[in-house]
């Protein structure tokens, strides 16, 4: 899915809770809550249950799921290189006022 990547991406940066990731992600809690399942079966990402009051739960990224990072960044890149090219192109093409 769309979000597995920017929920990786995001959580290289450090362990989060739930609606840190739902309000910085900016995406459904349902949705935010599927993906991080199917990442915690990959073993993408770790789910840690805390013994407080409330209880506390945090996701983090796995050293398995580190192996991603590289790739993810080179992906990234390269997005940011096509959209360079790609506003460029158009600017190139629309007509002269």
């Amino acid at each position: 899915g769309k979000w597995k990547i920017a929920i990786i991406l995001y959580l290289s940066h450090g362990n989060r809770r739930f609606k840190e990731m739902e309000r910085e992600i900016g995406m459904t809690g349902k949705m935010l809550s599927k993906e991080l399942k199917e990442l915690e079966m990959k073993e993408l990402v770790k789910r840690t249950v805390y013994d407080t009051s409330p209880v506390t739960i945090e996701y983090s990224i796995t050293p398995y799921g580190r192996t991603m990072e590289k790739l993810i960044n080179e992906i990234r890149e390269w997005g940011v290189k096509h959209r360079k090219r790609i506003i460029t192109k158009s600017k190139v093409l629309q007509p002269a006022a």
